[in-house]
């Protein structure tokens, strides 16, 4: 369930922030939410 939730969870807020940031901040973003938990 966990895995499936930190799949789909990112992918609807990555959907809106790339109006709003670049990929690589995105991206970064990512990388430091997955080495955070």
């Amino acid at each position: 369930m966990w895995g499936l939730f930190l799949v789909i969870q990112p992918i609807k807020w990555l959907s809106k922030s790339f109006l709003e940031k670049d990929r690589a901040s995105i991206l970064k973003d990512l990388v430091m939410d997955l080495n955070q938990s």
